[in-house]
């Protein structure tokens, strides 16, 4: 479930959510022994963004799309995923990062 961080028409939008390493969508998907989060996940977290966004399903198309690093957590670990979405010229550009959460 993504969650609204911040909205902004000049700054972007952001997206929060979180995976904890029991999670489904990584506990259920190894490469060699590490919990990775699927890629397809990302596409989806970045649909969900343009829909809250105001873009309906099916007027979306994604380009470029690059994954640089696999999302590893680790058993014990949670990550938190942030989906930025910010205007570009003539397009809209989507970036996601992630980091440890907790104390």
């Amino acid at each position: 479930m993504t969650i609204p961080a911040s909205k902004g028409p000049e700054d972007g939008f952001a997206f929060r959510t979180l995976v904890r390493h029991d999670d489904p969508i990584v506990r259920d998907h190894r490469v060699y022994s590490s919990r990775i989060m699927p890629g397809v996940t990302f596409i989806d977290l970045f649909q969900r963004a343009a829909r809250a966004c105001g873009h309906p399903d099916g007027t979306m198309e994604l380009r470029n799309v690059v994954f640089p690093q696999a999302l590893s957590v680790r058993e014990g670990d949670e990550r938190e995923i942030e989906v930025r979405v910010s205007r570009a010229l003539g397009h809209w550009e989507v970036q996601a990062r992630s980091r440890l959460s907790g104390p």
